[in-house]
């Protein structure tokens, strides 16, 4: 036998020795620092990286240097687990990224559909990645992973006090489900993407994103999942996110119960607490700063409660305290539907629209109160053209992260994990969307055509929204609903003396091929704006004495052809005595009766402990409530 063969037989014989001693043993956890160590090959094969023994419980100190391959916390490739691992990047570069944990083969894994739910344990032919860390505190990489595994990546986490990261950062990355991963980014600079949890193939569950102090990031997303995206959330203290933000991200599945806490700084880009690209977005939120805080906070986009891409929006809100808003805010946005959301404003201003919900088909049941800050437009429900605010995909899964990609799961898989997904939270008790029950103040005069009609055939419908300004400032105009080819009826507007209106402003019930019935103006004078119009239900409560209770700078237009507008006074000031003529609606450019008639009287109004009724009629240019019999509360007259 030649000498080179004995001499590689003889490394064969200490390599095999090692390996079996390591399996008989498991290797003991070790602390490494660098520069120091020498590098090894990664499981590419080809880059020199800095790789410690044991797949757990090590920690790796990168001092200085360039490192041309990847920076380990801890590795292992099949069914191992790796956890307990702590990379702290001190200074120096890593080109490859840096990886708290990391169990992956070079392909991706063939993932069973339960292993995808979660309702199966991920040891069955997967490995997965608990509790890595990585500290970045100054120099430049690629990206950075907490936990990176086949299996679950749960409990891992980035921090970023420094430095440089030029790709994809994520807390934890799995083809089966992500939980409660977090990256936090004090200061420093991320140009890529910033993630609390990616699942390529499954569920991201409670992953979180903070970004405060002097951090500037390009984008963020507190979860991403093939599947649904539950209960994520984004967390902004201060700092500049240059791109788009969304609590909850999901490409096949639903988002359900993400958050976006935006309290300081500025973003450059849209606000979405959840976005679900094909499927249900419901009961996600945005909080756009705290009530008691000055701080500056600015959104150049659109900001949004939840938003469906090809689905439906229900129950998302966006609450308002303060700051700037440059594009819209919308509480809920879905293709198919958009239903009882909400968008709450109490200060700050919004250039854009404020909406309560926008939907393709179908935009019912939404509302939008403000009382502070000052708006352009407000509308209940639109029917829109598009839904999607401009570059709202977050790009995540399948994009060039700077970091070795995988492939994802095929969207056949996908299709059947979505509702696993949900139905695994409900044996957990995780809160899911109930059924809808909602108890409304009162019954509405609806068409019925609009519920009997087949889908396919019905017309765009915004109805039964709700608009509410008892404070703050108007300067644009305010709708209950609008579908400029459908229906916008039975919706309402509630104006209060709190509020500020501009002399342009238009009140309107409607605006649509069908815009007048069943929608109803609530007035709590007095009240001064341009016009009104579109309403087959006027009530005003407590007009006073001597004043108009709406007054317009244009035009009022009272009626339709062919109907009669009905008139409700909710009762009259006891404090004040009962005058002989109430000025409910005074307009300086005229009343119009369209074609249609007045309701010609009421009875039974209240004033303490009496009551009267009164007659309506258009007195030039105003209409006007005249007292004709005052009695006590079930006496005589």
């Amino acid at each position: 036998m030649s000498r080179r063969k004995t001499h590689f037989s003889a490394l064969l014989a200490q390599g095999l020795a090692a390996f079996a001693l390591c399996m008989a043993a498991p290797c003991q956890a070790e602390t490494l620092e660098y520069p120091g160590p020498p590098l090894k090959r990664s499981f590419d094969g080809i880059f020199s990286s800095l790789i410690p023994g044991a797949p757990s419980s090590n920690t790796v100190i990168v001092r200085d240097g360039a490192i041309p391959g990847r920076v380990y916390g801890g590795s292992a490739k099949g069914e191992d687990t790796v956890s307990g691992n702590t990379v702290i990047f001190q200074n120096g570069s890593a080109t490859r990224g840096v990886f708290g944990g990391f169990n992956s083969p070079s392909e991706a894994p063939a993932v069973s559909k339960e292993q995808a739910a979660g309702s199966s344990d991920a040891s069955e032919g997967l490995g997965s990645a608990e509790a890595n860390t990585v500290i970045l505190l100054s120099g430049t990489i690629s990206g950075a992973v907490g936990g990176w595994a086949n299996g679950f990546a749960q409990r891992n986490s980035i921090v970023v006090s420094g430095g440089t990261l030029t790709g994809l950062v994520a807390g934890g990355l799995s083809y089966a489900p992500v939980t409660g991963n977090m990256v936090t980014i004090n200061a420093g600079t991320v140009k890529a993407n910033a993630c609390g949890g990616v699942s390529k193939s499954g569920m991201a569950f409670q992953n979180r994103v903070s970004i405060g102090g002097e951090a500037v990031v390009r984008k963020a997303t507190g979860g991403e999942g093939m599947g649904n995206a539950v209960r994520n959330a984004v967390f902004i203290w201060g700092g500049a996110l240059e791109g788009d933000c969304s609590g909850g991200h999901s490409d096949k599945g639903m988002a359900v119960s993400n958050e976006v806490a935006f309290h300081a700084g500025t973003a450059g880009g849209h606000v979405a607490g959840g976005i679900a690209e094909e499927l249900l977005a419901s009961r996600n939120t945005v909080v756009l700063g705290y009530p008691v805080r000055a701080a500056a906070l600015e959104c150049q986009g659109f900001v949004t409660g939840g938003q469906s891409g090809q689905g439906s929006a229900e129950w998302n809100s966006v609450v308002m305290h303060r700051g700037v808003v440059a594009g819209s805010l919308r509480g809920g946005a879905g293709a198919q539907q958009a239903t009882d959301n909400m968008a709450t404003v109490r200060g700050g201003s919004v250039a854009g629209e404020v909406s309560g919900g926008v939907s393709l088909h179908k935009a019912c049941d939404n509302s939008v109160a403000i009382s502070g800050g000052s708006v352009a437009d407000v509308v209940g429900g639109r029917i829109a053209s598009d839904v999607r605010a401009p570059g709202s995909a977050s790009g995540m899964l399948g994009a060039d992260s700077g970091i070795d990609a995988q492939d994802k799961a095929s969207p056949e898989q996908e299709a059947a994990r979505a509702q696993e997904d949900l139905e695994r939270l409900v044996r957990e008790g995780h809160p899911v969307p109930a059924a809808r029950s909602r108890a409304k103040p009162r019954e509405k005069a609806k068409d019925k055509t609009r519920e009997q009609a087949p889908k396919d055939s019905s017309p765009a419908m915004a109805c039964d929204n709700t608009v509410a300004v008892t404070g703050g400032r108007v300067l644009g105009s305010v709708t209950g609903g609008i579908s400029d080819k459908g229906i916008a009826t039975g919706n309402t507007v509630h104006v209060a003396s709190k509020a500020s209106f501009g002399e342009a402003c238009v009140l309107q019930g409607g605006v649509g091929k069908e815009a007048f019935e069943g929608n109803s103006l609530e007035v709590e004078g007095p009240v001064k704006a341009g016009s009104a119009r579109a309403f087959e239900i006027w009530s005003f409560a407590m007009p006073p004495a001597g004043e108009p209770c709406l007054q317009l700078a244009g035009k009022a237009v009272l009626g339709e052809k062919g109907r009669t507008t009905q008139i409700a006074i909710l009762g009259a000031d006891p404090a004040k005595p009962l005058p002989e003529r109430f000025v409910l609606v005074r307009a300086q450019a005229g009343i119009d009766l369209a074609g249609g008639r007045l309701q010609a009287s009421q009875e039974g109004i209240a004033h303490g402990t009496k009551l009267f009724d009164c007659d309506f009629a258009v007195e030039g240019d105003e209409l006007v409530a005249i007292v004709k019999n005052v009695r006590k509360a079930g006496g005589a007259k």
